[in-house]
């Protein structure tokens, strides 16, 4: 009986050699696990970071744009209003550089005794219309044509 107990002492030291053997192994690949997860979880959070850093950096880039759409936009404005005020300002020295060539071709056609019956408002409607039709301003040789055509009767 001896001998029988000896052999299942030598038994179970080798199968508690195994058992150490087998749990040591699943120790080793736990860590290994351990390892590879702690790895894995250090990449997804670099990488998690460099995309708070992007989101970031592209947040702070869609301000800039934002901001420098709405410089333009108040440049465009102003231009466009400053425009409209330098169109006014040309519109009014035009009329009244015509009412200046009516006045003075109305005295060279007074001092030949001939004088007109059309209106400076009148006349300037007529230079509009010819402008209007050919899609530009005309120049001052068309007002001439158009005064003294009132002078002499024609329309």
């Amino acid at each position: 009986m001896l001998h029988t107990n000896e052999e299942e002492i030598a038994q179970l030291r080798e199968e508690k050699g195994t058992l150490e053997a087998e749990l040591e192994r699943e120790r080793e690949e736990r860590e290994a696990g351990r390892e590879e997860h702690r790895v894995e979880i250090e990449d997804l959070t670099q990488r998690h970071n460099q995309s708070l850093v992007t989101v970031q950096h592209l947040c702070t880039e869609v301000a800039t744009l934002t901001q420098a759409k709405k410089e333009l936009e108040d440049t465009l404005a102003s231009c466009e209003t400053e425009g409209q005020a330098h169109k006014d300002r040309a519109d009014s020295l035009r009329f009244r550089l015509f009412q200046r060539t009516v006045l003075m071709l109305k005295m060279q056609r007074l001092a030949d005794g001939i004088s007109m019956t059309c209106s400076v408002d009148q006349l300037w409607e007529r230079v509009q219309a010819l402008e209007a039709e050919a899609g530009h301003e005309v120049g001052e040789d068309v007002w001439v044509s158009v005064v003294l055509g009132a002078l002499d009767g024609k329309s």
